[in-house]
């Protein structure tokens, strides 16, 4: 009785030892697919800059927007200062 308890023993521990080998190495695993698909799509897809965007932005002004569309610069103004608004609000 007493080898039977110890052969469980040891083949408890050996399946402890087997099973948390191949949750690390999936986890491993896992860490380095994230990481690489990160680099990958920072290389390829890089994040447009706020600066950037601003840039873009201020190339278009409310005067040439107005003379185009016919809306009004108070509207403009309005428009501006919600969206400026809510982009810092993130």
């Amino acid at each position: 009785m007493n080898q039977t308890i110890i052969a469980d023993l040891q083949e408890s521990v050996m399946l402890l030892i087997i099973g948390m080998a191949v949750v690390f190495s999936f986890l491993s695993i896992l860490i380095f697919a994230i990481n690489f698909i990160r680099n990958v799509c920072e290389r390829y897809f890089p994040e447009v800059s706020e600066s950037t965007t601003s840039n873009q932005a201020s190339n278009i002004t409310p005067t040439t927007a107005t003379q185009s569309s016919g809306i009004s610069p108070q509207v403009v103004a309005a428009i501006t200062a919600a969206v400026h608004q809510y982009r810092h609000e993130k």
